[in-house]
């Protein structure tokens, strides 16, 4: 590539900053969307004399687009390993695990945190706690 296009390469990426929300959007994690955006454009580097004159950034969209569906595909074809239970007998992880035992259980934690009283659930306030006013006058 010659000074003339890396100029309007250097032009291009600086001109645009709303890159990285799409790329978030897709991972839901700040730090491989940052690397999608690294790859997209690093794809779009390589052919940029000849995707300039068109419109570059629906290139780089499509690039990172892309990279993240190849990513996908490689995770969800990926072993993973169960975990085990002290019995030995290998247990299915969140996706296959039984998803309404999990629910019923969050609920009712939540529910017994609302019944508790507002200075009994900032943390380290708790009658048993060490520190808390109960247990040092014992």
């Amino acid at each position: 590539m010659d000074a003339q296009h890396e100029a309007e390469f250097v032009a291009f990426v600086a001109q645009r900053s709303r890159r990285l929300r799409p790329a978030d959007l897709l991972t839901g994690d700040r730090g491989r969307a940052e690397d999608l955006v690294q790859n997209g454009l690093a794809v779009a580097y390589a052919r940029w004399p000849s995707i300039r004159a068109n419109n570059p950034e629906v290139y780089v969209r499509r690039a990172m687009l892309n990279r993240y569906l190849d990513w996908w595909r490689r995770l969800r074809w990926r072993e993973l390993p169960l975990p085990s239970t002290p019995d030995g007998e290998a247990t299915l992880g969140p996706v296959g695990a039984d998803h309404a035992s999990s629910v019923v259980r969050r609920d009712a934690v939540q529910r017994a945190l609302a019944e508790l009283t507002g200075s009994v659930r900032r943390p380290g306030r708790w009658p048993w706690s060490p520190g808390s006013p109960s247990v040092r006058s014992r």
